[in-house]
């Protein structure tokens, strides 16, 4: 998949899809490590001398302070055909950067799957109901490979919010990657979940049975609120009007918490569950009616602009 002259060759337009691709974890920028190299600006280079390359339903950067890794990134950004933006932390950092001509704000194309109705298969609990998603990709951007100690501070986080009365979690995988186990949330969950004492075990489940992103949809639509660190889990519970709070662990989180709320109220880092969640949950669920339906009327604006998305990629192409 990486020959990238091959991929030109077969296509009349190469489409660079996905969030953290053209962004420096966390744990490298603070150890002053990045360097300007990336397997997918190297493929995009290649491309470039054959056919149009267009990213899409992107978060960018930020890509540290070294002039050399900002050059590197930057100038191949600039030369990109086009960058279709879904938030707008990653449009300014793009236009403050002097990527500018080739640069539009367009929504994540997760936005535009249709609603679906509520499965019989996953019925309301008369429980509130707290949809919890976590992954050991957002745990390794931040800290690297060791997510031993942070499986215990993930556990202690989940017995805190259990003691908000009447509750129960449900621990939500997002991606079941079959190639490597450092990118499938389900396993990770898992060994979460086994990780709970017994005396805690009653009030937490696993969802392991919903078929992708639609079977996901079905039962997000029977939570209270959701807590996500995957983006497109996020999305998939946004869409359906479910407060979401959104555990961020680089720019795209918090730039997608601003694109819907406005703001970075919702917004935690990974790193600060412990301290902060139980917190942000008493307080979302509080008002979750009021956030709902703040959430349901951006949802309308979002799909309201599907048409402008497809003039722009039948002109593009």
């Amino acid at each position: 998949m990486w020959n990238a002259k091959i991929v030109a060759e077969e296509c009349d337009v190469i489409f660079s899809v996905g969030g953290d691709i053209y962004t420096i974890p966390k744990y490298i920028l603070n150890k002053n490590k990045e360097t300007k190299y990336s397997p997918i600006v190297e493929f995009g280079k290649t491309v470039l001398k054959y056919k149009p390359f267009v990213i899409w339903g992107a978060s960018i950067g930020p890509f540290g302070d070294k002039k050399e890794v900002k050059e590197y990134y930057f100038n191949h950004l600039r030369e990109v055909k086009q960058i279709f933006c879904r938030e707008e932390l990653t449009f300014n950092y793009l236009k403050n950067n002097n990527v500018i001509s080739n640069l539009q704000l367009c929504s994540d194309p997760a936005f535009y799957i249709k609603k679906i109705n509520r499965s019989e298969e996953y019925p309301k609990s008369n429980k509130v109901r707290i949809a919890l998603n976590l992954s050991p990709l957002s745990i390794r951007e931040q800290i690297g490979e060791n997510n031993i100690s942070f499986i215990e501070q993930i556990v202690k986080t989940i017995k805190d919010l259990l003691t908000i009365p009447n509750t129960e979690i449900v621990l939500v995988p997002h991606v079941l990657s079959p190639l490597s186990e450092k990118d499938n949330d389900l396993i990770f969950l898992r060994n979460v979940y086994n990780s709970i004492p017994e005396a805690y075990a009653q009030s937490v489940s696993l969802l392991d049975t919903a078929k992708g992103f639609l079977g996901t949809k079905s039962f997000l639509k029977t939570c209270d609120i959701m807590i996500a660190a995957r983006m497109h889990c996020a999305i998939n519970s946004v869409f359906e009007g479910v407060p979401t709070i959104f555990l961020t662990y680089s720019l795209k989180g918090l730039g997608m918490a601003n694109y819907i709320y406005g703001d970075f109220k919702w917004a935690i880092s990974l790193l600060d569950i412990e301290k902060e969640l139980k917190n942000k949950t008493l307080d979302m669920l509080s008002s979750k009616e009021l956030i709902s339906e703040q959430i349901k009327k951006r949802i309308k604006e979002i799909k309201s602009d599907e048409a402008r998305i497809v003039d722009l990629f039948r002109s593009l192409l």
